[in-house]
């Protein structure tokens, strides 16, 4: 696992409303805004609990962070990330053991115990399930997002994050420019946005 300030920055940039060609309708942000900003870590960290939440509440910005509840620091820091959550960041779902597929190119560093071609897509949402259930128990929250580890949407040969959608409000399935040009188009599983020109 990589340590990146800024897992995610998705910028949805623009002016204050964008045309939804297909019929009309038109996206407005609330008052006055034009854009927004929306930061997110995964792993649960250490250094987001020592660095990265002090900053962010320093400049009272809220930030999403996607913890792999097998991580150390869930249960030694427990009180931290509850107080995080406290401050109004987000606590996300990012697995029990961060799984990613063995078989990618780079991914020597994958050990067998965590290797999702080995892991039942069933299986796999199960534990994705019980996370859920720990988050809610660290922040007391039901709704919830989750970021897929390594983007790799495929356990056992099948795809377990078209199986977890009625479970979450929106799941970061892919990695890409982090960009929403048309807001009407943004699709919160996690596909690539049709275009509506």
């Amino acid at each position: 696992m990589k340590f990146r300030i800024g897992a995610m920055l998705l910028v949805m940039l623009g002016m204050s409303q964008f045309a939804f060609a297909a019929n009309e309708r038109q996206f407005q942000w609330p008052g006055k805004i034009r854009a927004a900003v929306s930061l997110s870590y995964d792993d649960a960290l250490n250094s987001h609990l020592d660095q990265v939440i002090p900053a962010l509440d320093k400049y009272r910005l809220k930030g999403s962070f996607y913890l792999t509840l097998s991580n150390p620091s869930v249960a030694t820091r427990m009180s931290e990330w509850r107080a995080a959550a406290q401050r109004g960041h987000e606590l996300g779902n990012h697995t029990l053991f961060h799984q990613c597929s063995a078989a990618l190119p780079g991914r020597e560093w994958v050990q067998p115990k965590n290797d999702l071609d080995r892991t039942s897509a069933d299986q796999l949402k199960d534990q994705i399930l019980l996370a859920n259930t720990m988050l809610h128990a660290i922040d007391g929250k039901r709704e919830r997002t989750f970021t897929v580890p390594c983007g790799d949407q495929q356990a056992g040969g099948v795809n377990y994050v078209e199986m977890l959608k009625s479970d979450f409000v929106a799941i970061k399935a892919r990695a890409g420019s982090g960009v929403t040009a048309d807001m009407m188009a943004l699709d919160p599983f996690g596909r690539i946005p049709l275009s509506t020109s």
